[in-house]
């Protein structure tokens, strides 16, 4: 008797589990990326959303074709900026917001709540950036590539180093380049190149995106890193980097423009003229 009672409640513990598990995780003929959004937002978001949304990935979604991970990882990086903008309207609210900062400024610091902190960003995928001397959160992509990567397509793979790249070595702040002006010219080449290659690529607008934010700040740089000193003549910094994609890249957009773009400024003699100025305008600037 005792031995039947005993196995009837392994048996319910057993059918509980069961129950719950298949409660949280999706059908294995539902493993779709659609699937995969609906399960990132069923669940209250904390700091550990991000990592939940990594397992779910993980365990439940990464056997399927690259061309379903691919839109996974579209649907994850569009769901990790929620979660990090709701960790960052939190930041202001933290009782420890004076020593996070310092600590995210002087990294040589011991704050332990700062150092845990950060620690569990990490193990979110998130990382601690600053503006201005505010501090916000914004998602990892070489976090998000380790957990992503191996099930990709080779596009979407480039795509993604190329985003850990830029987000390794950012290309502006305080009103200025951090990059070369010949390394702001390589980067407005690359998304040319994806854009003209992947005209269907599921992350086409960002990579479009992308390459008219590097071509148009190029053409005429910032407060910081001007294009034109304030006699309106060009920097022969900027003239190179013009010259380099007209000739590397003569059939390519980003080329074509550039060729157009020296010989209207060889008219002017490498002044900003009003006739600069309408040209420049053609791409958003």
């Amino acid at each position: 008797m005792k031995s039947f009672c005993f196995l009837l409640l392994v048996s319910v513990v057993l059918i509980q589990c069961a129950t719950k598990k298949s409660s949280e995780a999706p059908e294995a003929a539902q493993f779709t990326s659609a699937v995969y959004n609906d399960s990132l937002y069923s669940k209250a978001i904390t700091l550990g959303s991000a990592a939940r949304g990594l397992d779910l990935f993980k365990n439940y979604f990464s056997t399927q074709p690259d061309s379903v991970c691919d839109q996974d990882l579209k649907e994850y990086i569009a769901y990790s900026f929620v979660v990090a903008d709701s960790i960052s309207r939190q930041l202001s609210r933290r009782s420890d917001i004076d020593k996070l900062t310092s600590a995210y400024f002087d990294p040589k610091g011991n704050d332990d709540s700062a150092k845990k902190f950060e620690s569990e960003l990490n193990q979110n995928a998130l990382q601690l950036e600053s503006s201005e001397g505010s501090l916000f959160v914004s998602p990892d992509p070489d976090k998000i590539a380790q957990a992503f990567n191996q099930h990709l397509s080779p596009i979407t793979k480039e795509y993604l180093a190329q985003w850990v790249i830029e987000e390794k070595q950012p290309w502006g702040a305080d009103a200025g380049f951090i990059i070369s002006v010949m390394d702001m010219a390589k980067r407005a080449a690359f998304w040319d190149a994806f854009v003209e290659k992947n005209p269907r690529h599921i992350f086409i607008d960002k990579a479009r995106a992308n390459k008219l934010m590097y071509l148009s700040y190029l053409m005429v740089g910032l407060d910081n890193t001007p294009a034109f000193g304030d006699n309106l003549e060009l920097s022969p910094e900027f003239l190179d980097a013009f010259t380099y994609l007209s000739k590397t890249y003569p059939t390519q957009e980003c080329g074509k423009v550039m060729t157009a773009y020296v010989q209207l400024l060889k008219d002017n003699n490498n002044r900003r003229t009003p006739a600069v100025d309408e040209f420049i305008k053609k791409y958003g600037m």
